[in-house]
């Protein structure tokens, strides 16, 4: 358990600006400024992998019933 309460498995990690990306087993896609009232889920997808930035957007793919969708988060 993690000091937020959560158990979390984290399948990727990225990086952007001042804040983490990241993608956990079976619970979604979270960002966090490395506190606790800075880690919120931004979408409760299962499926997101390929985290990439290009320039001030986040790119990701997500599989949605065995289609690929590419998708992208401004940030």
């Amino acid at each position: 358990m993690s000091e937020f309460g959560y158990a979390f498995e984290v399948l990727e990690l990225f990086s952007a600006g001042d804040d983490i990306y990241f993608v956990t087993a079976g619970d979604g896609f979270w960002r966090s400024d490395g506190t606790e009232e800075g880690t919120t889920k931004v979408k409760d997808l299962g499926g997101i992998s390929g985290l990439v930035m290009v320039q001030d957007q986040l790119f990701f793919k997500w599989i949605y019933q065995r289609e690929e969708i590419l998708l992208i988060l401004i940030t």
